[in-house]
């Protein structure tokens, strides 16, 4: 199989590439943003260009992301409820995929503005950063309310804090 590498991730690999595009996306679309709001400033043309090669990796990390997360929907232990879960939440992926592949295409070849980035690249920017954060959003209610991927609940009988603080 091409995702059986010698580290075992348990279940598998996708809980680990998927916070990569998260944050990339989220942070390209800040950034372009705030080249925006302060274009005609020198700093404008850099955070843009940041921001861009936040996006094209972010993209990059993405189509890894989906590619796991393909892998781990044929791998994984779910039930109905679970399966019907991991279908809204891959259609998100699959949209917010393609979502940041287009505004990488604006990125590279779309016309600019000498002060920054334009108002269409900012719009695509602000719907790729939303579509990954309800992507991930749906990702975590996969695993923290289906239980998706997770090899066994905790009981927690018997453990209880007895006024223990960490500060």
């Amino acid at each position: 199989m091409i995702f059986d590498l010698p580290i075992q991730i348990i279940p598998n690999w996708h809980a680990v590439i998927v916070h990569f595009p998260v944050a990339l996306l989220i942070t390209a679309a800040g950034l372009c943003v705030a080249a925006r709001l302060l274009r005609g400033r020198p700093i404008a043309d850099d955070l843009y260009k940041i921001a861009k090669w936040n996006l094209w990796l972010g993209t990059l990390a993405a189509i890894c992301a989906v590619a796991t997360g393909l892998y781990a929907f044929g791998t994984v232990k779910h039930d109905e409820g679970g399966h019907m879960a991991m279908l809204v939440h891959m259609h998100w992926a699959l949209t917010t995929l393609m979502a940041s592949v287009l505004a990488s295409l604006v990125a590279r070849f779309g016309k600019r503005s000498r002060s920054g980035s334009t108002g269409p690249i900012v719009a695509l920017m602000l719907v790729t950063g939303m579509a990954v954060a309800v992507t991930g959003y749906l990702g975590g209610e996969n695993v923290y309310r289906h239980g998706i991927g997770v090899i066994h609940l905790p009981n927690p009988d018997g453990h209880h804090h007895h006024d223990e603080s960490l500060f």
